[in-house]
């Protein structure tokens, strides 16, 4: 009979506990989730030579400073990649030839390359050993050499074409939401780190140049957030500023 009598008081404290149980693992997840969507809201800079801690975010919108990007953008061009792939055109022009390079013959998927002073035994239909690096301005690769043999190269990142490919992609395709300090000088527009690094070192190398995606008449200089995507080591095309 006592049983009875505390079997009502007895069930609703078990529920009670399994409702808190259950309010607890769902706060556990939901900070779990929100920990996760904020690493992929911000790229990790902590060291601004590494290259591959802004590769790995490409194709994504990346919150990053100007001198972080500017790193980045300059240590980039200067990456010699080596890998093979096949030929499916070359169109020559003077000492300059053009080709275009997939995985296979099969392959929709190509890299447009340049070279200086091709070797004549190089031809379409070939496959091929590269070694160049990437045009930040128009997304080519750049090559030094191209043979159909191995290449001995040191200090190159050897890396599987369809994987350059893909990097390239992802490169041309992400959208850089960048902080900085800008300054209007006659008709130009320059984005620096900082007030504090224009002032210590205002010359060529040390800012981007801005072009804008519309006509943009502000004057003056001032912290900003832009929307930009790359064109070049120095510079930024397509630029919004963000007014948040």
């Amino acid at each position: 009979m006592k049983l009875e009598k505390y079997k009502a008081l007895i069930i609703f404290i078990i529920l009670l506990i399994l409702m808190l149980a259950g309010v607890l693992v769902w706060n556990k997840i939901i900070k779990v989730e929100d920990k996760d969507n904020h690493k992929q809201e911000y790229v990790d800079v902590s060291d601004a030579n590494n290259v591959d801690n802004i590769d790995k975010q490409l194709g994504t919108d990346i919150r990053i400073t100007a001198g972080y990007l500017l790193n980045y953008t300059t240590k980039k061009s200067g990456t010699w990649y080596m890998s093979k792939a096949h030929i499916i055109s070359i169109k020559k022009n003077k000492d300059t030839s053009t080709i275009k390079l997939s995985s296979d013959s099969e392959s929709s998927n190509y890299i447009t390359a340049t070279i200086d002073n091709l070797s004549s035994k190089i031809k379409k239909g070939q496959d091929v050993y590269f070694v160049g690096s990437i045009d930040l301005s128009n997304n080519h690769l750049k090559l030094t050499t191209i043979s159909q043999e191995p290449i001995n190269y040191k200090n190159v990142t050897e890396i599987d074409f369809n994987k350059l490919y893909e990097n390239i992609t992802n490169l041309s395709n992400t959208t850089f939401t960048i902080s900085g300090y800008m300054i209007t000088d006659n008709d130009e527009f320059k984005l620096f780190e900082s007030k504090t690094t224009y002032q210590n070192n205002n010359t060529s190398g040390n800012y981007f140049l801005i072009n804008w995606q519309d006509e943009f008449n502000l004057t003056g200089n001032d912290n900003v957030k832009l929307n930009c995507s790359l064109a070049g080591s120095y510079k930024l095309k397509n630029c919004v500023l963000i007014t948040e």
